[in-house]
Order: C-alpha cells, then structure tokens, then sequence
C-alpha cells in the first residue's frame, strides 16, 4: 500500500494533465489468483489497493483502461460453475462487482500489451507480469512501467 501512495504522490507532484491515459492490468493486478493444491492457480480476493489506485486516478481526471492479456473470447465462455475451483470472474463480471470506473477494456489475446498502450497513449501501466514490464521499457520507454 505504502508504495502505491508513492506513486500516487509523485504522479500528483508531477502535474501530468488532467486527461493523461492510466492503464492496467487485469490477472494478479486487479483480480488475484492463488495457487490451489488440487487445481493449481485459482482465482482469489480482488486486489484493493489497486482497485483504490485505480480509483483515485479516475476521480483526478484521467482516462482509466484495463488492458488485458486474455483472449476476448473466452470471456463469455467459462466452462466452470462459479462454485467451481477452477471458476474465473469475467473481466465485464468484475468491472460490475467493483464499481471499477473505466473507460475500456481492450484485450491482447495472449500477445504483449506495449503495442496496444502506444496505440492507447497510456503514459503509466501497471502490471504483475516481468515479461509486460521489460517488453513495455524495451519497445515503449516513454510510458512508465509500474510492477504490482
């Protein structure tokens, strides 16, 4: 928590306008996953610290996307009942539950998102993945890449 108040405190500092584009990630962002010893990763709690980041960013004016890894067409096709271990909240599901202020949802398809957040204009993204995060320094180095 303490190291998303210093970004959000820095960001604030920085005067980035009021119309920057903030991005993030889905999986193990906002959502967060477990490992389950009969089912191996499962979905768990959703992650409250960057849901409030998120949030916040939206409330201080700013375009706010989820940009996400999963394939677009499995979200309305989750062969599991929602009691079911092995269940996995739809990214539309989950806006809804939490209140989640975006602007959009835009989904990779399993490729690497940094094409998709120069084409967004996002100047900060943040995600759980190390791969995400040095493709984003390597390719896009002029937006900020934030590890959660």
């Amino acid at each position: 928590m303490r190291q998303f108040l210093n970004v959000w405190k820095r960001f604030l500092k920085e005067g980035y306008t009021n119309k920057s584009v903030i991005t993030f990630d889905f999986d193990d962002t906002l959502l967060g996953f477990r490992l389950d010893p009969s089912w191996g990763i499962v979905q768990d709690q959703p992650k409250l610290d960057t849901i409030e980041l998120l949030k916040n960013f939206k409330l201080a004016g700013h375009i706010v996307y989820i940009v996400t890894s999963r394939h677009e067409k499995n979200e309305k096709n989750n062969s599991y009942d929602k009691a079911h271990p092995a269940f996995v909240t739809s990214v539309t599901e989950f806006i809804d539950q939490h209140n989640l202020p975006v602007d959009g949802v835009y989904f990779t398809n399993g490729t690497l998102k940094f094409k998709k957040l120069i084409e967004l204009q996002s100047i900060r993204h943040y995600d759980d993945d190390t791969a995400e995060i040095e493709a984003i320094k390597q390719y896009a180095p002029n937006i900020e890449a934030v590890m959660v």
